[in-house]
């Protein structure tokens, strides 16, 4: 009761541990998508100022930490 956790990634054990555990689940296949044209652009044109990009997420509230973030 003293003590909540938070992980990062949604992985399947986050939800079937015996206390699910919250997590911050994010877009991983858009962010490595979008990785890899940045990368062929990157190597197709010399340079180039960087640019933020931005992903939604999503905290998924499980018992690890019910008890706080309701």
């Amino acid at each position: 009761e003293d003590v909540s956790i938070l992980g990062f990634d949604d992985f399947e054990e986050a939800r079937t541990a015996a206390v699910p555990l919250t997590t911050i689940k994010y877009p991983l296949e858009q962010i490595s998508s979008q990785a890899v044209r940045l990368l062929v652009q990157l190597c197709e044109q010399a340079g180039g100022p960087a640019k933020a990009h931005r992903h939604p997420t999503e905290l998924v509230v499980r018992d690890s930490t019910a008890p706080l973030i309701q």
